[in-house]
């Protein structure tokens, strides 16, 4: 059950963030500060990205509450693996061979971690 709330947490945290970023990637479409401003607190993904990034909080806390810190927070890193695939299908980001070795060391560094 603990490993289940660390999960979700990360998907829902790296979701927040691939909505953040799509929001964001509408900000080159205005000049001057206000107009910046109205935007981030009116574009729906931002919105999105937000919530379900404060959704993740709440369930981090949760799992925090029931699991070591020195193994739970390791984990975080699996949202580097999820963002950059994401990333690939969605912002067509290019997911080339060292950055796939790179990922495969995370993977390998938490299972190492959570074996402990």
């Amino acid at each position: 059950m603990n490993y289940l709330l660390i999960l979700i947490s990360i998907l829902l945290s790296s979701f927040g963030q691939i909505f953040m970023k799509n929001g964001a990637n509408q900000l080159i479409l205005y000049n001057g500060k206000l107009k910046i401003l109205v935007h981030l607190i009116t574009n729906v993904s931002i919105i999105s990205g937000l919530f379900l990034y404060g959704l993740s909080t709440i369930i981090w806390i949760v799992a925090l509450s029931r699991t070591q810190l020195s193994i739970a927070y390791p984990m975080v890193s699996f949202s580097y693996i999820i963002i950059a695939i994401a990333s690939y299908f969605i912002f067509n980001e290019p997911l080339n061979a060292q950055k796939i070795i790179g990922l495969l060391i995370i993977v390998i560094g938490v299972i190492f971690i959570s074996k402990s």
